[in-house]
């Protein structure tokens, strides 16, 4: 995984920041993801947002890779740490899926 940036001044800084890393790498997270996991499970300020999940090619296929992220309300700044996570071809849902590219 590239370098990336830890501290920022918003959770969607930190959450652009994963999502463009993972472009870089020809690597994304499919929309349902995105939006699941991202916005509908992110937790109120002053916690630790958690996610992980599997990667797609830029056609949709799997990449046999996920990221595992977490961004942490620090008060007055957000801190991301990312790291990259085998996954198997039966870890899929689904073989082929539409991808968010920002």
């Amino acid at each position: 995984m590239r370098r990336y940036t830890i501290y920022h001044k918003s959770y969607s800084s930190a959450i652009t920041e994963v999502l463009e890393v993972l472009a870089k790498e020809k690597l994304f997270m499919s929309s349902e993801d995105v939006f699941i996991e991202i916005s509908v499970k992110s937790k109120p300020r002053g916690s630790t947002n958690r996610v992980n999940v599997p990667l797609y090619t830029q056609e949709g296929s799997p990449a046999l890779i996920g990221v595992a992220f977490q961004v942490t309300d620090l008060g007055n700044s957000y801190e991301l740490n990312m790291y990259s996570v085998p996954y198997k071809k039966k870890d899929y849902a689904f073989d082929t899926v539409e991808i968010f590219n920002p």
